[in-house]
């Protein structure tokens, strides 16, 4: 997965700004994808270290993602959106999936 600078940037804010806070260094910034019919991600930071995890280390801070969330993040990149009304963390990538609204009748 690639990450945008702007993306390094805001993660290692947060990382700083809660180990200020917390007087405590041992925090990470973790994504998880829960693969449904249209990916879905959870992404924040986290302490908790999982031996599966793939870890990209950038020197000031680490982002871990667990093996099956990281092979399907191959082709991804992670941003930080900060306009036009939109703010945030956000995942895109160069691989198509198709995503489908399942809607029942009469509803």
């Amino acid at each position: 997965m690639m990450v945008t600078d702007e993306a390094k940037d805001k993660i290692f804010e947060y990382i700083t700004a809660y180990r200020e806070n917390t007087q405590k260094n041992d925090i990470f910034f973790r994504i998880h994808v829960y693969p449904e019919n249209c990916y879905k991600y959870k992404m924040g930071l986290d302490n908790s270290i999982n031996e599966n995890d793939e870890v990209q280390d950038f020197g000031d801070f680490q982002i871990r993602i667990d093996k099956p969330s990281a092979d399907k993040l191959i082709y991804s990149t992670l941003e930080f959106v900060d306009k036009e009304g939109k703010f945030g963390f956000n995942i895109s990538s160069t691989e198509k999936r198709e995503c489908t609204l399942h809607n029942k009748k009469g509803i």
